[in-house]
């Protein structure tokens, strides 16, 4: 992508994604384009609003429509961590088509060389994530437990039925906005699977967080979409309790964790005050038979879920915003390829259909 000369105060953007000694800059946001338009998108970058073991979080002005976006900004220090980069890079941009209310917008990836840098560029949710919450508020009720699984159960049916396995699912990675909606982030270790559903063969490489691993994830046999329903039990769990699952065993290290994990018959502990209709939901998440621990499509039917109109409301959302597209949305799809755009389409019609569904972990 071409370097321009620098932004003056009445020029438009004119930097690629490589970053300056300045603070607040404009950058151009990579996008489609089939080279007879315009394929940038202007963004301004802000301030930093998180760090973690994996990069930083800035806040941005997406110039066109005004929109706030957030960039992840990921360090690279040699050439298999850059080939590691390059792969995730095409993984997310694979993303770039889904659309769902529960599942944050992806708008794009760069990768800076000279600076050691890739930018992930997503919609931004105001409120934080899940995680933060239970670490401000404690332990949340079983009454927005419900609400947030019925939503986060849509989003993983539409993701599951686009052959998107997330692989690390966990409260840190879902984010909620200011009326309640949460939004499943952070695809860094997501992948497409094959034509049989699984994750197998030379995808066998440990991908998500201890805590939240199904055994199968753990053992290396090949998973598919079951492993994101085990996570999800375990989400659940630290909805429940403020911590995640297995973590009052005290098993000292990773891999201590990691080997009960995988030969445990038990289910994780769970508290004894919780309702039946949690308790059985939660059981099912945690089979180790992947044959009969339920699909996303399944739990949605279950007693808790569907409770208080839950789940009904969840899909109810889903089908109002497969109508409609933000002004931001709009405005990225003067950047998409035209296969891109039709996925887009495809997508809200499949949503409407089946009623089907970062950032720093």
């Amino acid at each position: 992508m071409p370097i321009r000369g620098p932004q003056t105060s009445d020029q438009s953007l004119t930097l690629t994604l490589g970053l300056s000694s300045a603070l607040r800059e404009s950058h151009v946001l990579r996008g489609g384009g089939d080279g007879s338009r315009n394929s940038y998108v202007s963004w301004r970058k802000g301030d930093l609003i998180g760090t973690g073991a994996n990069g930083r979080v800035y806040l941005g002005l997406e110039e066109e429509s005004g929109a706030i976006i957030a960039i992840k900004e990921m360090a690279f220090n040699n050439e298999q961590e850059l080939e590691e980069l390059a792969q995730m890079q095409g993984e997310i941009e694979l993303l770039r088509s889904l659309q769902h209310p529960n599942i944050v917008t992806y708008l794009g990836t760069d990768i800076c060389d000279e600076n050691k840098l890739l930018y992930i560029f997503t919609e931004w949710v105001p409120g934080g994530s899940i995680q933060a919450l239970v670490t401000k508020f404690g332990r949340l009720s079983e009454a927005i437990v419900r609400k947030y699984v019925a939503q986060l159960l849509v989003g993983l049916k539409y993701l599951h039925e686009q052959r998107v396995i997330h692989r690390d699912i966990k409260s840190a990675n879902i984010l909620v906005d200011d009326r309640g909606t949460i939004k499943l982030a952070d695809f860094g270790s997501s992948k497409r699977m094959d034509s049989m559903g699984t994750i197998t063969n030379s995808n066998l490489s440990l991908r998500g967080t201890p805590y939240f691993m199904a055994p199968e994830v753990i053992i290396q046999t090949g998973h598919g979409r079951k492993a994101d329903i085990w996570s999800v039990g375990c989400t659940i769990l630290q909805m429940v309790t403020g911590q995640p699952p297995w973590k009052n065993l005290r098993l000292g290290t990773p891999a201590a964790l990691m080997f009960h994990i995988a030969n445990a018959q038990s289910p994780p502990p769970m508290p004894s005050t919780l309702s039946i209709e949690l308790n059985n939901l939660l059981l099912a998440t945690f089979s180790r038979d992947t044959r009969r621990r339920p699909a996303a499509n399944d739990l949605l039917k279950y007693p808790f879920v569907v409770a208080n109109g839950a789940a009904a409301e969840a899909n109810a959302a889903e089908s109002r915003a497969a109508q409609r597209s933000t002004p931001l949305t709009r405005s990225i799809r003067g950047v998409l390829m035209p296969n891109q755009v039709s996925a887009i389409e495809d997508a809200a019609d499949h949503t409407l259909a089946c009623q089907a569904i970062g950032i720093l972990s």
